[in-house]
C-alpha cells in the first residue's frame, strides 16, 4: 500500500499545491468574511475549476521535476513550484494565528535591512551549506508540502460549508425607477453622494470654507448650507453607514458571518435592518436607488429598494461578475497584504478593482439622474474615494507601486479625483432641468483617521443643497448627520 501510494506521490503533491495556493481565499470564506467576501454560488465553480487545472499543472511539473537526474535542477525547480503556494499559505497563516499587526510590524522591520545585503547573505549561507541542501532539501520540501496535505480537505469542507450559498448583489433595473408613485407630500429629488473618508479638515479651511483647489465642491458650498462641526454616528465604515441608514444610534456594530449584528448584555443578536431610511422613503412616495460598496446592501435593504448594486469588498467578480477563471485568482491575490513583497501581486490587481468600482458607481448614478424624470427618487451613493489605495494624480487614474502608503499629498490628489466626479453629477442635474427640484448632500462616514486624533475621527464634512434656495450658509453647532438626512426625507417644500 505504501509502494502504491509512493508512486502516486506527483498526485498528492499537486493536490496539496493547488490548495495552498489558494488558502488565503478559503480561509477568508468563514467568520466575518462571508460578509465581506460577498461570495456566490458562481464564484465556487470558478474556484473549483480554477484549482482543478492547478492542481493538473503541479502534478505534472512535479511528474517531470522528480523524473530528472540533476539532484540541483530538481531542488531548484521545486522550490520555483512550491515557491507562491508555500509562501501565500505561510503569511495568511501568520495572519491568523499571530496576527496581521505583528505581521506589518516585522515586515516594516525587515524593511529597513539593505536588500542587497540580505541577498549576499542568503548566498553565503547556501555556498557553506551547499551539501546539506542539495542532498536533503528536495526531501524537506516533499514532506512539508505532503504534511500540509490535510489542509487541502480542510479548504474542501469550508467550500462546501460556505461557498454554496447565493449572495444578493443587484436588485431592479433603471426601468423600475420610473414606475410611478403615490406621493403624499411635494418631494424634492434627495441625492446623497457619501465620499468615504472624506475628512473636513482636509477639504475646508480654518475659517470654515471649501479649499479653492476643490473648484466643484466649493461651487456647490457656496450656494449650500455647511455643516461645520457635522458628525457621523461612528468613526468606521461599517457602523457609521449603518447607523445612518437606519436613522438611529446603535451601538457596538460589528460582523457575524453572513450578517451584521450587535451586543446586548454581553450577547450577540443579529441586526434588525427592516426599519431603514428608504422604507421611509417610499412610504412617502419615494423611488429608491442605491450604489455602493463593502455591504451587502442589496440584501439587507432589498425589500425597500426599486435598485441596488453593491460590490464585495474582496471579491473581484464585483468587478466581472462573467464566469472567469481569473475571478478565484484575483481574489486570492486581493486578500494577501499590501505591504510587500506580495503588494507587488496584490497591489495592481486591487488598484485595478477599486477603481473599477468607483468608475461604476458613478456611471450608475449618472443614469439614475438621466433615467428619473416624474418620480420623486432618493439615490444613495456610497464612493470609496477618497479611501485608499491613492490612485490618481492630475484627475487621472494613475496606480503606483504603493498605493496604500500614507501620504497627505496623495490623499488631495485623490481629494481632487473626487472633486471631479461630483462636477460631472453636478452637471449631469443641471443638463437633465432637475436642479431646483432636487435636494443634494455630500457627506462622509468618518474622517481621514490616519491624521486624525480620535476625537476628530466622526468629524465630517456635510453639505446640503436644498433646490431652489441656492443660499450660502454656516451652521457652526454640532449635528449628527444620520438626523440630518432623516430630516431631509421628510422635509416639504
Amino acid at each position: 500500500m505504501l509502494k502504491k501510494l509512493k508512486s502516486y506521490k506527483f498526485i498528492w503533491i499537486g493536490f496539496s499545491l493547488a490548495w495552498l495556493f489558494f488558502y488565503p481565499l478559503t480561509q477568508s470564506m468563514f467568520g466575518a468574511g462571508q460578509y465581506f467576501m460577498s461570495w456566490k454560488f458562481i464564484n465556487t465553480l470558478e474556484l473549483l475549476v480554477a484549482v482543478l487545472i492547478l492542481f493538473l499543472i503541479f502534478s505534472f511539473s512535479f511528474f517531470y521535476i522528480n523524473a530528472q537526474k540533476s539532484r540541483l535542477f530538481k531542488t531548484i525547480s521545486l522550490i520555483i513550484l512550491a515557491f507562491l503556494p508555500l509562501s501565500f499559505f505561510t503569511v495568511h497563516a501568520l495572519r491568523q494565528f499571530v496576527g496581521a499587526s505583528r505581521i506589518v510590524s516585522i515586515a516594516d522591520k525587515i524593511s529597513f535591512i539593505d536588500g542587497l545585503i540580505f541577498l549576499c547573505i542568503l548566498i553565503f549561507v547556501l555556498i557553506i551549506l551547499k551539501k546539506f541542501w542539495l542532498n536533503k532539501f528536495y526531501e524537506i520540501i516533499i514532506f512539508i508540502i505532503t504534511s500540509l496535505l490535510p489542509l487541502s480537505f480542510l479548504s474542501i469542507l469550508f467550500i462546501f460549508l460556505y461557498g454554496l450559498n447565493g449572495h444578493i448583489d443587484k436588485s431592479g433595473t433603471l426601468n423600475d425607477l420610473s414606475n410611478q408613485k403615490k406621493t403624499f407630500l411635494e418631494k424634492n429629488n434627495l441625492y446623497v453622494f457619501l465620499f468615504d473618508e472624506l475628512d473636513y479638515s482636509i477639504l475646508y479651511d480654518k475659517e470654515g470654507y471649501v479649499n479653492n483647489e476643490y473648484i466643484n465642491i466649493k461651487k456647490f458650498s457656496n450656494k449650500s448650507v455647511n455643516y461645520l462641526d457635522a458628525r457621523a454616528p461612528g468613526d468606521a465604515t461599517l457602523s457609521s453607514i449603518t447607523q445612518l441608514l437606519l436613522g438611529k444610534k446603535i451601538k457596538n456594530i460589528n460582523v457575524c458571518g453572513k450578517s451584521l449584528c450587535t451586543s446586548k448584555n454581553e450577547k450577540k443578536i443579529l441586526l434588525d435592518t427592516t426599519d431603514n431610511i428608504f422604507r421611509t422613503s417610499q412610504d412617502l412616495g419615494y423611488n429608491t436607488a442605491l450604489i455602493g460598496w463593502m455591504h451587502k446592501y442589496c440584501k439587507q435593504y432589498v425589500a425597500n429598494l426599486d435598485y441596488c448594486r453593491s460590490y464585495g469588498l474582496y471579491n473581484n467578480s464585483s468587478f466581472d461578475s462573467r464566469f472567469s477563471l481569473l475571478n478565484p485568482i484575483y481574489t486570492n491575490l486581493i486578500v494577501l497584504p499590501h505591504h510587500m513583497p506580495f503588494g507587488l501581486i496584490k497591489n495592481p490587481i486591487y488598484s485595478r478593482k477599486h477603481h473599477k468600482d468607483n468608475k461604476n458607481v458613478h456611471e450608475l448614478s449618472l443614469k439614475i439622474i438621466e433615467k428619473n424624470r416624474d418620480n420623486p427618487i432618493f439615490l444613495f451613493s456610497h464612493f470609496s474615494l477618497p479611501h485608499s489605495p491613492y490612485l490618481y494624480k492630475n484627475k487621472k487614474y494613475q496606480p503606483n507601486i504603493n498605493p496604500f502608503e500614507v501620504n497627505i499629498e496623495n490623499y488631495k490628489e485623490q481629494l481632487i479625483y473626487v472633486d471631479k466626479l461630483f462636477g460631472e453629477i453636478i452637471e449631469k442635474i443641471v443638463k437633465e432641468n432637475q436642479l431646483n427640484r432636487s435636494t443634494i448632500v455630500i457627506l462622509s462616514d468618518h474622517a481621514f483617521r490616519k491624521i486624525s486624533t480620535p476625537d476628530e475621527h466622526n468629524h465630517v464634512p456635510m453639505i446640503v443643497f436644498n433646490g431652489k434656495e441656492k443660499i450660502y450658509k454656516k451652521i457652526s453647532e454640532s449635528v449628527q448627520t444620520e438626523k440630518i438626512l432623516l430630516s431631509l426625507i421628510y422635509e416639504k417644500l
